[in-house]
């Protein structure tokens, strides 16, 4: 049997080799601590019919918000192109709904009395760019932290334009216009929760524009005009107030008004 003499020099070389290789294999980060990058899905209502080869790539979008929907993973960006889509539907699992523009990009109502959309259960869905009209209810948002409204515009609810419930809700650049014609129903009502309104723009809201009860909420930059009977209602969320000074208290630890027209 032969022997080999390695000269130290030469066996640090090997190692260090090794050690490359090594290091280039292993994960730089544990697999759980990876982001991985959203499914986006596309969504067009140019198409009049919807595709069976649809997939919801931009070559082959699918033709309903209601087909992306029954696909989209959890934290899925959908997509939707210019153009009307019936809605009346329940959201589950977070996602964001990006049109391009509430000018151009519109929910209208599904199903008689449903909301147009409605969010059960989750958090952080975000709707972008798009506009919600008619319906007796426009959005309906039941629990969960973290959902963002941004330009997005309510218009035309026969009762209330957005019913907010134990959840905590951020409406930026946003507008409401036309809630029960500006004689009857709310632009905004919210039980419990929060609600962060910031740069936006309540026209003809309902009865009352903003109802809050027991709601902790902060107002930046809002300008409210033309509702029937006042811009904005607090309680503590409780019909039986004790006294004026409860209420006058509640209102001031959960309400902030910064820069508003009300």
């Amino acid at each position: 049997m032969r022997n080999w003499k390695v000269s130290a020099r030469a066996l640090r070389r090997v190692l260090v080799l090794l050690g490359a290789v090594v290091s280039s294999c292993r994960p730089s980060a544990p697999l759980h601590h990876r982001e991985l990058a959203p499914v986006i899905l596309d969504v067009s209502a140019r198409d009049a019919r919807e595709q069976a080869s649809a997939d919801g790539s931009p070559a082959r979008p699918f033709a309903t918000l209601a087909a992306a929907l029954r696909v989209a993973p959890p934290g899925a960006l959908v997509r939707l192109d210019e153009g009307d889509y019936q809605a009346g539907l329940l959201l589950v699992q977070r996602v964001v709904l990006m049109g391009r523009g509430p000018a151009r990009t519109r929910l209208l109502p599904g199903s008689a009395g449903a909301p147009v959309l409605a969010v059960r259960g989750t958090g952080g869905v975000e709707l972008r760019g798009l506009a919600i009209e008619g319906g007796d209810v426009g959005l309906l948002i039941e629990g969960g932290e973290g959902h963002l409204l941004s330009h997005v515009a309510l218009r035309g609810q026969g009762r209330t334009a957005l019913l907010v419930r134990a959840a905590g809700v951020t409406l930026r650049g946003s507008e409401i216009a036309d809630a029960g014609r500006g004689q009857s129903g709310f632009g905004i009502e919210a039980t419990g929760g929060s609600l962060h309104l910031e740069h936006c723009l309540l026209r003809r809201a309902g009865r009352r524009a903003v109802v809050l009860h027991g709601t902790h909420a902060l107002l930046e930059d809002v300008d409210v005009a033309d509702s029937a009977l006042s811009a904005l209602q607090a309680t503590d969320g409780d019909n039986k107030v004790g006294s004026p000074e409860h209420l006058n208290q509640f209102v001031k630890d959960a309400l902030v008004i910064v820069r508003s027209r009300l």
